[in-house]
């Protein structure tokens, strides 16, 4: 059985991206609605999936290649982590213990870029995390 430290520390480098399960879900007018994220990894595939019933993911690891690769970059924050390293992936758990999101970091050039997906009202929406430098009080 493949682990998610399989995908992080076995996969190699993030090679594309395909968005699916449009056609699944009722017209929207949101571009980023979609139930199924798809990354190809150099010797693997990880998919992530929105489950509707309790707003839960559930994800699957392949090792391997597949026979195609999607030839475009969708938009969103994708096209910052093709060709880099996943260095950690989390799998997030909601306050009534629904595993509900997941949260991955990529190593860049400048340190690292960190993309969560989260299911909401059964669709995936998706963050970027950025550092925060506390801010320390002057005291007299």
């Amino acid at each position: 059985m493949t682990t998610h430290a399989d995908v992080a520390f076995e996969f190699g480098l993030l090679t594309a991206v395909r968005l699916g399960g449009f056609e699944e879900q009722p017209k929207t007018s949101d571009p980023w609605f979609n139930t199924t994220v798809e990354l190809f990894f150099e010797r693997g595939t990880f998919v992530v999936r929105a489950l509707p019933e309790f707003d839960t993911v559930e994800t699957i690891a392949t090792p391997g290649l597949p026979s195609s690769l999607p030839k475009s970059i969708p938009d969103g924050p994708w096209g910052s982590v093709i060709g880099r390293d996943l260095i950690y992936l989390w799998v997030l758990t909601n306050h009534q213990g629904y595993e509900d999101g997941i949260q991955m970091e990529f190593r860049t050039d400048d340190g690292f870029f960190q993309i969560q997906l989260m299911v909401e009202a059964s669709a995936f929406r998706w963050y970027t995390l950025t550092d925060v430098t506390p801010v320390v009080p002057n005291r007299k």
